[in-house]
Parts: structure tokens; sequence; C-alpha cells
């Protein structure tokens, strides 16, 4: 297994994640749009298809993921990395 600062690869691509989601967790606690727009622009889709697999009902699921990203909009502290990946945290709440 090949490491990187005596960590296991696998172990360096978890802590990459981290601290790249903490990165966007704390550009959404300032405000910077930008980050938002990206974060909905990477994650909505599969927000909504898997809300319809539960509701089906394309506007329900809808309707949910819009308040998960309003959620996520005006909470992004609610969002704690350290407990999984930013999509995984929207991907629950979306269903």
């Amino acid at each position: 297994m090949k490491t990187t600062d005596s960590l296991p690869t696998s172990v360096t691509a978890m802590m990459d994640v981290l601290m790249e989601d903490t990165h966007i967790r704390d550009a959404l606690i300032v405000k910077n749009e930008s980050v938002f727009e990206e974060v909905f622009n990477l994650f909505s889709g599969a927000c909504v298809a898997l809300s319809w697999k539960v509701l089906r009902d394309e506007a329900k699921a809808q309707d949910v993921v819009q308040n998960v990203f309003v959620e996520l909009y005006t909470n992004p502290h609610k969002y704690d990395p350290s407990r999984g990946s930013l999509r995984t945290y929207l991907l629950t709440k979306s269903h």
C-alpha cells in the first residue's frame, strides 16, 4: 500500500476530502455565493433523483431539495465534515 507522510493512501484521500469539505463549509458560512452555486450544480441533480425515488412526484422532490439547499445556505454550520461528506449530508437530507 502506497503511503504519503506515513498514512495509507485511503486515509490520505479521506483526509483530503475532509479538508475540501471543511473549506466548502467555511465558504458557505461566510455566504460565498459562487461556492454555493457550485455545490448546488454539483449535487442538486442527485438529490432530486433520490427524493423522486422516495416520493414518486417530481414537484414534491424538487420542493424537498429546494428546502435542503435553503437550509444549507442559511445554516451551513449544521453540516459537520467530520461526520461525512457534503454529498452524503445532502443526499441524506433529501430523502
